[in-house]
C-alpha cells in the first residue's frame, strides 16, 4: 500500500482532464449519496432481532446501541439479558444486510498508529497513537472523487507521531493495516488520512463509511460474537 500526500493527490487531479473529472465527479457524489445510507440513513429494509453474546453485555451494549444510531437503524431498541446484548431494529436495506450490520456491530474496532522501518512491518511494540487521541472523524471526498476518512488527534499524539525514531507510520483497524505514511517527515497537520483502495468506488465509499461508524463509537469493551439473528417483519 502506498500513501499519498495531499499535495500528490493535487497533483494528479490537474493533470487530468478537468471536464471528465468533474463529470466523474458528479457520478461518484451520487454513489456517495446512495451508500452513505450505511451512516444515518433513513432504514428501509427487514426488521430483526439481533442477539450478541459477550463477557461483558452491559459495557457492550452502549457501543453498539451508538453504532446502530450511527448506522441509521430504525426503531432501535436494545437491551441486555445475561451474557447477551439484544438488538431490535428496521436493517438499511442493502443486499448484505443480514451479514453486513451484524459483524459492524460486534467489530472490535480497535485503531492505532505504530512506526516502522518498512512498509513491509508488521505492527509491533507500544503504539504512538489510538482511539484516546481521536478528537473528531468525518468523511469527505479527495479532489479525485475518492472517499477519505479524516481524523484529527489531540496535539499530543501529532507530537509523537512527529518524533517518532523511524520512517514509516502504519495506521491499522484490528491490527490490519489500513494506510501507511512513508515520508521521514509529518504529518504536519492535526489529521490524518484513511483512504480505501478498492477495485470499485462504491465499494471505497461503503469501507470508508465503516471506518467512519467505527471510528466515531471507539472499539468493544471485549469480544462479541453473533449468536442469532431472526427477521421479525419488513420495514413496509
Amino acid at each position: 500500500m502506498r500513501s499519498r500526500t495531499p499535495k500528490e493527490r493535487n497533483v494528479r487531479f490537474f493533470f487530468g482532464s478537468l471536464p471528465m473529472v468533474l463529470a466523474g465527479f458528479l457520478i461518484i457524489s451520487l454513489i456517495v449519496l446512495f451508500v452513505l445510507t450505511r451512516i444515518g440513513g433513513v432504514a428501509e429494509g427487514e426488521r430483526v432481532e439481533m442477539r450478541f453474546e459477550s463477557t461483558c453485555a452491559a459495557e457492550l451494549a452502549p457501543v453498539i446501541e451508538n453504532r446502530a444510531q450511527e448506522m441509521g437503524l430504525g426503531e432501535l431498541r436494545v437491551d441486555v439479558q445475561g451474557q447477551q446484548v439484544r438488538v431490535v431494529a428496521t436493517l438499511p436495506g442493502l443486499d448484505d444486510d443480514q451479514t453486513a450490520v451484524p459483524a459492524l456491530l460486534a467489530q472490535p474496532g480497535v485503531f492505532e498508529i505504530y512506526q516502522a522501518e518498512t512498509l513491509e512491518s508488521l505492527p509491533e511494540g507500544d503504539p504512538l497513537a489510538g482511539q484516546e487521541d481521536i478528537t473528531n472523524v468525518w468523511y469527505q471526498l479527495s479532489l479525485e472523487g475518492h472517499p477519505v476518512v479524516q481524523i484529527e488527534l489531540q496535539p499530543n499524539a501529532l507530537l509523537r507521531l512527529q518524533g517518532r525514531s523511524a520512517p514509516i507510520l502504519l495506521y491499522t483497524l484490528d491490527n490490519l493495516v489500513v494506510e501507511t505514511w512513508d515520508f521521514e517527515e509529518g504529518p504536519d497537520k492535526d489529521t490524518v488520512e484513511l483512504q480505501p483502495e478498492l477495485l470499485r468506488t462504491e465499494d471505497e465509499v461503503r469501507q470508508a463509511a465503516d471506518w467512519v461508524i467505527l471510528l466515531r463509537t471507539g472499539p468493544t469493551p471485549c469480544a462479541a460474537t453473533l449468536a442469532s439473528i431472526t427477521t421479525l417483519e419488513s420495514a413496509s
